[in-house]
């Protein structure tokens, strides 16, 4: 009659398994990523060769990315920003370029329903109807594999039909919001870290640690962005301005 084999501890365990009972919460974020990014293999065997044609980055091109408020300066690169953003970024948010010189647009008025009145009015059904029978039947397919409609619209509008950009732009965004972060918020902070799940997920809990403490959300971010999510540069400069 064979012996009972003893139950093994935690030593006897391979390491890979010792290691999963500690994993930190950036680690945890990690791997729920990764699983998510799966979908992206099935995905592909669905889809013809990704067209990257059909991105309309024009409304995002127009506006500060950091407050959303009107374009007043252009950097060398071709993007641009307003006024104060633009004075104290270092990097262009949009394509991370060094920001060498500045040169001065004939400023729009500002909105006033205030800096987030073109997030507000960029309904996710309009941008939908807008779109070709093409970017429509992209963004369906898209949705078929758990992904809300409103999101995938303005990912594609965003991004255009590519598969893996717009798949991992998502992916990403759905492990972020799934600790509890909005999805507006969420989505700005991957736009303004490229796509990088780490440094957008700094980004939001710092916004939100400063933000308790009554300071404005445009302060915030653009300190935030333009010493890179060091917390104690940022609350210096944040009660500074104070």
């Amino acid at each position: 009659m064979p012996m009972p084999q003893p139950t093994p501890g935690v030593s006897d365990l391979p390491l890979a398994q010792q290691d999963n009972g500690s994993l930190n919460e950036t680690a945890l974020l990690q791997t729920k990523v990764t699983d998510l990014r799966s979908r992206l293999r099935a995905m592909e065997l669905k889809f013809e060769e990704p067209n990257e044609c059909g991105a309309d980055n024009g409304s995002d091109g127009d506006v500060c990315q950091i407050c959303h408020n009107p374009n007043q300066v252009k950097f060398q690169c071709g993007h641009g920003a307003c006024k104060r953003c633009g004075e104290l970024l270092k990097k262009c948010p949009l394509c991370k370029t060094q920001i060498m010189q500045l040169s001065s647009l004939n400023a729009a008025p500002k909105s006033p329903d205030g800096p987030n009145t073109m997030r507000k009015a960029e309904n996710a059904d309009a941008i939908y109807d807008a779109m070709s029978n093409e970017d429509k039947d992209f963004v369906m397919k898209i949705v078929a594999l758990g992904f809300s409609k409103s999101q995938t619209a303005r990912t594609v509008k965003r991004h255009g039909r590519n598969i893996r950009l717009v798949v991992e732009f998502l992916s990403v965004l759905d492990a972020i919001c799934s600790e509890g972060f909005p999805e507006d918020r969420a989505e700005e902070a991957l736009q303004l870290h490229d796509n990088d799940q780490k440094s957008a997920h700094d980004f939001l809990k710092l916004w939100s640690h400063f933000e308790q403490f009554g300071f404005k959300e445009n302060d915030i971010k653009r300190e935030l962005i333009v010493h890179g999510n060091a917390e104690e540069k940022v609350l210096a400069a944040l009660t500074k301005e104070k």
